[in-house]
């Protein structure tokens, strides 16, 4: 399991800027499952957006350099008004230190979306 940080951002009519926090869990050396929860503003309305994603790793286990993957899941935005997307993200993520990664991700759900962020994952170590 790895933790996240992030920022995303949608540009759909009214900008949604944000942080937030998820959890991915390992399904394959390919696959991953995450869910994120991100605080933000939109048209000067407070709220929460909500990501479940299924996540498709090209080159697992890829020892240097971006590490490229897709996906697809669903949101859920509450602003000033409930909304729910259909989500498809590209991205990439490479490790800086230890078991922490970057990542950066561009996708569609709710107008473009935007993401990066830091993943933490438990060092495997005893």
């Amino acid at each position: 399991m790895a933790a996240q940080v992030h920022l995303m951002v949608t540009v759909p009519a009214d900008p949604m800027i944000g942080a937030g926090l998820g959890v991915e869990v390992q399904v394959s050396s390919r696959v991953a499952v995450a869910g994120t929860a991100t605080l933000g503003q939109q048209a000067g309305s407070t709220g929460v957006r909500w990501e479940g994603v299924v996540r498709y790793r090209l080159e697992p286990g890829r020892g240097s350099g971006v590490s490229w993957y897709g996906g697809g899941g669903v949101a859920l935005q509450r602003f000033a008004n409930v909304r729910e997307y259909l989500l498809i993200v590209l991205g990439g993520e490479q490790t800086v230190a230890g078991s922490a990664r970057w990542f950066g991700e561009i996708g569609l759900g709710g107008g473009v979306r935007g993401a990066v962020g830091v993943r933490l994952r438990p060092s495997r170590h005893p």
